[in-house]
């Protein structure tokens, strides 16, 4: 058993964790930097980073083709898993939130009401007022009602006449494809081929049915008084809003995934599609050798004769700390930890018996009284929700009740978590932050539109390094070595001499290189909700 006098005190663990809140705070000016996002998106930095099995989410083989046209269940399933999870309301997160987008979704979508009362309530104008509901209801009503001239029918029978003929058409060529797929799936047995011939069946065939559905649409916008319709539609229709948002929910109920314990979560799209297999090429490419980095690799990549696709996706970033500026960091930790990040993660640590308390407690120091250089590439992974409809949300016909509320607005949401990037809080608001984000809006002010994946992270410690090298290579250990700095997760689960490890650590002349090969999230991109209950006034979000 280690001594206690080895075991970091409260003091220290303090002192770690505000250098790790720092590290993470100007790495995350970096990829903003490199990655700009919207004024209403935020950037919640990771720490420690997510790492992943990429090949549990590569639908394709060793040689590059897909076993099915369609991306499996098992898959699709671990998607929506990784892409639930809401990032914590500040540019740190330095644990899993724990609350379910979709559950959150859900829960504001029951909070949402129209802006206006419906018809009936006694709230409306006078009636000698020309934009009265009540007044514009009948309006509407009696022209629906009306026969169209030259016909036999109303306006609104007409309408779903002409409505009918255009579902058909469409139906027809649904119907045509299907058959045309199902076909090509009976001739041929690979998926090149299956594709192939599909393709062809469609660059054939495809220009009549578009041409009848085109057909059709046109009977349903001239003949069918399509707009007219629907305008004077939307006067009658008093439930439209809230039918909007029960439409939603039933959209969600349809893109549900189910794991094997019964448990439910929201299918998602994430693009590029072929995510995982970027990742795992770009890191059997670079292969970083002793003394390369990602630039490095970039450069020489860009040399070779043959063209690679996957090479957009990637930026490469790089930053060096000087351990003699720490010290003026300091009051930036401060800040960011009021405003709602949770003191909750140590700067590093060993996995394994008690022994190893020593080893981290020097491995912790060493990384604090070093220079650094860190150099990386990542990728941007954008998420699509099919089932959550962000625009109920912007829509000023839908509000919530002015006791519930769900967004303060980019702007001061930006503020209370970032008054780096935004424009500053006042001091009340920077004692009441940490308050205002979790009990006011706590339940659904943004959700995760992207996640930041980073690879071939090099890190390069300039000075005494003893005791990292010592922790790192010291493959006797009976538990594996596991240490963080900053957003970046270091394992040496397996042999440090062996090439397939995820992470390897070597002496240089100045100190030590640490190449981790895993890729990892390092952090999520969100969308900051429009302010509800709405303002007062329709200021612009950004001065």
């Amino acid at each position: 058993m280690g001594d206690s006098a080895d075991m970091l005190t409260d003091q220290q663990r303090q002192k770690l964790l505000a250098r790790n809140v720092d590290v993470s705070l100007i790495l995350r000016q970096q990829i903003r930097a490199a990655l700009p996002t919207a004024q209403d998106q935020f950037l919640t930095v990771m720490v420690p980073g997510k790492v992943l099995d990429l090949k549990s989410f590569d639908p394709y083989d060793a040689n590059g083709n897909r076993s099915s046209a369609i991306t499996p269940d098992g898959i699709r399933l671990r998607e929506a898993i990784l892409c639930d999870d809401m990032p914590a309301l500040g540019p740190v997160q330095l644990s899993p939130s724990g609350k379910s987008v979709m559950r959150s979704y859900i829960t504001a979508l029951d909070r949402l009401i129209p802006t206006e009362a419906s018809l009936g309530f006694g709230r409306g104008k006078a009636s000698s007022d020309p934009e009265d509901p009540v007044k514009k209801y009948g309006e509407s009503m009696k022209w629906l009602s009306a026969i169209d001239p030259g016909q036999k029918k109303s306006h609104l029978e007409r309408y779903v006449d002409c409505q009918r003929e255009y579902t058909m058409a469409t139906e027809k060529k649904a119907r045509a494809y299907s058959a045309a797929l199902e076909i090509a799936r009976k001739d041929y047995h690979t998926v090149k081929e299956q594709t192939k011939c599909y393709e062809a069946w469609v660059a054939e065939n495809s220009r009549y049915y578009q041409n009848d559905c085109q057909a059709a649409y046109m009977k349903w916008v001239v003949n069918g008084q399509k707009e007219k319709v629907e305008y004077h539609f939307g006067k009658v229709d008093t439930s439209t809003v809230m039918s909007r948002i029960e439409n939603s929910k039933e959209t969600l109920r349809g893109c549900l995934l189910t794991t094997d314990d019964a448990a439910e979560y929201g299918g998602v799209r994430l693009l590029p599609e072929n995510w995982a297999s970027i990742a795992l090429k770009r890191v059997q490419e670079t292969s970083l050798r002793p003394g390369s980095t990602p630039e490095r690799s970039v450069k020489t990549q860009g040399t070779s004769t043959s063209p690679s696709t996957e090479e957009n996706y990637w930026t490469s970033v790089s930053c060096s700390f000087s351990a003699s500026e720490w010290n003026k960091k300091t009051e930036s930790s401060a800040v960011s930890t009021s405003l709602g990040v949770g003191v909750n993660y140590g700067l590093s640590s060993l996995d394994g018996n008690d022994s190893h308390s020593s080893s981290a407690s020097a491995v912790s120091e060493q990384m604090t009284q070093c220079d650094v250089n860190i150099s990386f590439e990542c990728m941007r992974v954008d998420i699509t929700r099919p089932w959550l409809h962000a625009e109920l949300f912007f829509d000023h016909e839908i509000t919530t009740a002015e006791h519930l509320h769900l967004s303060p607005g980019p702007q001061f949401l930006g503020r209370l978590m970032d008054p780096v990037n935004y424009t500053p809080p006042n001091e009340k608001e920077i004692r009441d932050a940490q308050s205002i984000l979790s009990n006011r809006y706590g339940l659904f002010p943004m959700f995760p539109t992207a996640f930041i994946l980073a690879a071939n992270v090099v890190l390069e410690f300039k000075g005494e390094t003893s005791s990292i090298s010592s922790a790192l290579n010291n493959s006797t250990n009976s538990g594996s070595a596991s240490v963080g700095y900053g957003p970046f997760a270091i394992s040496t689960a397996y042999s440090v001499s062996t090439s397939s490890s995820s992470s390897r650590c070597e002496i240089t002349s100045q100190g030590c290189r640490i190449t981790i090969n895993a890729p990892q999230i390092i952090g999520w991109v969100s969308s900051m909700l429009p302010a509800l209950p709405r303002l007062p006034d329709d200021k612009p979000l950004f001065n």
